[in-house]
């Protein structure tokens, strides 16, 4: 357990840093180069039937959508008893809309201008990007709370959903992918201490099993 809590530090730390760098190069401008090479070279393989795909895949981190899915999950979790599960997958869906607004107002960036699009908020860091790695990270950890069977499944969605929807913003040029990236490292950031509440509080089969193996 101290091991997996450390681990968990380490990694809201290094995330930290990604995000404090990621937001130094955007003020500086450093990738500007890079960001725009980027985007036109995931246009240049552009398809209408991917274009379809990627908007698809995009709408998971569509707001709505998302608290619908979060509210489901927490009503769930709590009536069966996990309430810590319940209440940290909750905060951490507060804290990312929060963030995203704040950080947003705070960098003011400019969206891409490759393609038309009707955004008219601001571009850094991406606010789905974000979503995908912390709402749904928290989601799919607290769903393997209640399903240990299918912990293994839980986690390899939760890194897909994460990868594919920051890709996508990407792809649809809607975000430059240093926008991307901070996002995931702030989601990164939520998505480690909302997994150390489950750890340091863990639901009540979890903790039977732990007061059982202690010596």
């Amino acid at each position: 357990m101290i091991r997996r809590e450390t681990l968990l530090v380490g990694g809201a730390i290094g995330a930290v840093l990604l995000f404090v760098a990621m937001a130094a190069a955007v003020r500086a401008g450093t990738f500007q180069a890079l960001d725009r090479a980027l985007i036109e070279g995931a246009r240049a393989i552009s398809t209408p039937a991917l274009d379809r795909i990627m908007l698809i895949i995009t709408s998971l981190g569509w707001g709505p959508l998302v608290v619908a899915e979060c509210l489901a999950v927490s009503v769930w979790s709590w009536l069966r008893g996990d309430r810590v599960g319940a209440i940290a997958l909750s905060t951490i869906g507060l804290s990312v809309v929060a963030a995203t607004d704040l950080l947003k107002s705070g960098f003011g960036r400019a969206r891409p201008d490759l393609l038309r699009h009707d955004l008219v908020t601001f571009a850094f860091p991406s606010g789905h990007s974000m979503t995908a790695l912390a709402v749904y990270g928290m989601l799919f950890a607290v769903l393997a709370r209640r399903l240990p069977r299918a912990r293994a499944v839980c986690w390899i969605a939760g890194v897909l959903v994460a990868l594919l929807v920051g890709l996508s913003r990407v792809y649809l040029a809607v975000h430059w992918p240093t926008d991307v990236v901070g996002g995931w490292a702030f989601g990164g950031v939520l998505l480690c201490l909302g997994a150390l509440a489950l750890l340091r509080w863990p639901h009540h089969h979890d903790a039977g099993r732990i007061r059982q193996e202690a010596p």
